[in-house]
């Protein structure tokens, strides 16, 4: 047969069976392999109700691509027409019967397919972060020296550093540690940033310095240390941290210094330190509010309410999302092999073993596991999805919203009830 991208007759590649079928974990690979990383495991599962056996898909020609963009995919998350969804899905059938043509199929006489870069359900994008806040030269540029001796206890020898700080008020907090220090300074309106850097000369192990932002209520929002010369091998020493934002939430700040306080104590020597802390504002005067780095902004709303529209679509429950399921019909008596219907609106199944045989491996603990019990997996348009093992006594699965029936395959004549379970 004459094939449009060989000028003749075609086979599956070297290295693929005559008879190859994509499964859903195939067809999720095949995406990610091509660059679809973004979408592949939502369209693996529903590309997969149609087959794709590598022989057939080269003894045809590749379909055109036709051209799928990001409406057809949103049109997928959609169920609100299912004429709409059908023929969605099948253009999506057609786009990845290209992409598997030109994964499997080699043309017989030589010649290297020209597919072309298939179409893109994207744009897809590297997600570029929020956007930065209004910046402006450092307004404040606060320099110190410390003499910092080694010390017998963990509980002692630590150094209030807050004088590094801009500020007059002064507000109490829990300390960080045992004998540490408990007063942190008020935060002065339009500080955005903070950078720390610190030269020490002394005998390793050295001190250590920690910076900490506070809520109003003077618990602490995040900490972290600004200078660590606890180990290294010189006696001379470095540190730098670039600028750190402000946390939102933030009313005061603490700056500590503290000898090394592992055992055994009394290690390394005095330490002379210099620390000089850089403070950022905005690009108004220091002591006056930031301006807020996103304000609102009318089409990202707008986005945001279209991303919340195909969410509720996804699971139209989702103004109430279920906490918590209740048994619905009971399939007794189950063995061997075999698949079910499932009724409208179940979501779950719950396998409990009935019988299970003394040559079945077990491992004790909580809950014990069972090696070879056998399997369940959930089926949608009459095609099987991803399945899993039966390892526990009972166990629940969740199963995908497409699946709208369930099969089982139980080992070395187990037998079990299949309860369907319903959200609530």
């Amino acid at each position: 047969m004459s094939h449009v991208l060989c000028g003749g007759p075609s086979s599956p590649k070297p290295g693929f069976a005559p008879t190859v079928v994509f499964t859903s974990v195939a067809i999720e690979s095949a995406l990610i392999l091509t660059g679809f990383a973004e979408v592949a495991a939502f369209l693996a599962p529903l590309l997969a109700t149609s087959a794709y056996e590598a022989s057939t898909l080269c003894n045809a020609d590749p379909p055109p691509d036709p051209g799928v963009t990001a409406d057809d995919l949103i049109q997928l998350t959609t169920f609100s027409n299912p004429l709409t969804w059908l023929d969605t899905l099948d253009k999506f059938r057609t786009w990845f019967r290209r992409i598997a043509w030109c994964l499997s199929c080699d043309c017989d006489n030589g010649t290297i397919p020209n597919c072309g870069p298939p179409s893109n359900p994207g744009p897809i994008t590297s997600n570029p972060g929020l956007p930065s806040g209004q910046t402006g030269t450092l307004c404040w540029d606060v320099n110190r020296g410390y003499t910092i001796p080694p010390t017998a206890s963990t509980t002692a020898g630590f150094v209030n550093a807050n004088d590094l700080m801009p500020g007059q008020d002064q507000v109490p907090v829990p300390p960080s540690h045992t004998g540490g220090i408990a007063i942190a300074k008020t935060l002065p309106a339009g500080v955005t940033a903070v950078e720390f850097t610190t030269t020490g000369t002394g005998v390793h192990p050295g001190p250590s310095g920690t910076f900490s932002f506070h809520r109003q209520d003077g618990l602490e929002i995040s900490q972290f240390e600004f200078f660590d010369f606890s180990d290294g091998t010189t006696n001379d020493d470095s540190f730098h941290q670039p600028l750190t934002p402000v946390p939102s939430g933030a009313v005061s700040w603490r700056a500590e210094i503290f000898p090394y306080i592992a055992p055994p104590l009394q290690q390394g020597s005095t330490w002379s330190l210099n620390v000089e802390f850089g403070y950022q504002c905005s690009s108004a005067p220091p002591n006056t509010p930031a301006v807020p780095c996103c304000p609102p902004d009318a089409t990202i709303d707008f986005k945001l309410t279209q991303i919340l529209n195909v969410l509720i679509n996804l699971h139209p429950g989702a103004s109430s999302v279920p906490t918590s399921w209740r048994d619905g019909i009971r399939h007794t008596g189950l063995a061997n092999s075999g698949r079910l219907t499932l009724a409208p609106g179940v979501s779950g199944v719950r396998a409990e073993a009935t019988f299970i045989p003394p040559n079945v491996q077990v491992s004790p603990g909580d809950p014990t596991f069972y090696w070879n019990l056998g399997f369940i997996t959930p089926i949608a348009l009459d095609v099987p999805l991803r399945g899993s093992r039966l390892v526990f006594n009972p166990q629940s699965y969740v199963l995908p919203v497409q699946a709208d029936g369930v099969s089982w395959t139980l080992l070395h004549g187990t037998t079990m009830n299949l309860v369907e379970l319903i959200a609530v």
